[in-house]
């Protein structure tokens, strides 16, 4: 009699043991996606952090924007608001580096000099040539500041004033020549006559209108 064949029974192959091939960065034939995949899988977390501080970054920055525009506006408004010479000092007092307190520092000095007031006055034009550094407006302070102290007899801190300014290549024109102007009508007044001579070539030399040399010839056709 014979024995039945036993037949075993087809063992299925898995789907996933099909072609397994390891994907690492060893393999060059990886695909664009497999690459990718190595690429997150090693840097994620350098990845999602770095696109959280990106991300934290962008909200400070427009935050502080937002925060210093807010700021700018309460300012103005402060500023608005100073309508006496009182005010204007305080103003510019709290706000000794800001435009806005320099401009209000420098009304201030000149509503000073015109009452003859010129301690005040020398104290906000002095604040306001501070806070209008590399301004147009910041030469028109010093100016103010050296008449005032001209005025009050401190001829030695005018000429100061007056010799920065005439120095200064960044000042306007008009500015440097209106100090010199002065500087040779204090040397005058002094005595210097050679001060006034040398101040009277420098003007002439740089005046194309004729003003400023004009005022110091004067001066020049009275020494003795």
């Amino acid at each position: 009699m014979k024995k039945k064949a036993t037949t075993q029974p087809d063992r299925k192959i898995e789907a996933d043991e099909r072609n397994i091939v390891a994907v690492d960065e060893a393999y060059k034939e990886a695909g664009l996606e497999d690459r990718m995949y190595l690429i997150w899988h090693k840097y994620s977390t350098l990845i999602v952090g770095a696109v959280i501080a990106v991300f934290a970054g962008t909200i400070l920055y427009f935050a502080m924007l937002y925060m210093a525009e807010r700021r700018e506006a309460s300012i103005r408004d402060e500023y608005a608001a100073a309508e006496t010479v009182e005010a204007r000092e305080a103003f510019a007092r709290d706000y000794p580096g800001h435009l806005l307190g320099g401009t209000a520092a420098l009304e201030a000095g000149d509503n000073r000099f015109e009452a003859e007031e010129y301690e005040p006055a020398a104290e906000m034009y002095a604040l306001a040539s501070s806070a209008l550094d590399r301004h147009p407006l910041g030469g028109r302070a010093r100016l103010g500041e050296g008449m005032s102290y001209v005025f009050l007899g401190r001829t030695d801190d005018a000429e100061r004033v007056f010799n920065a300014l005439a120095d200064d290549a960044d000042a306007l024109l008009a500015v440097r020549m209106e100090a010199k102007s002065q500087l040779a009508l204090l040397a005058f007044e002094q005595g210097n006559y050679e001060r006034v001579s040398d101040l009277f070539d420098r003007i002439d030399a740089e005046d194309q209108m004729g003003y400023w040399s004009d005022r110091v010839q004067s001066l020049v056709d009275e020494i003795p």
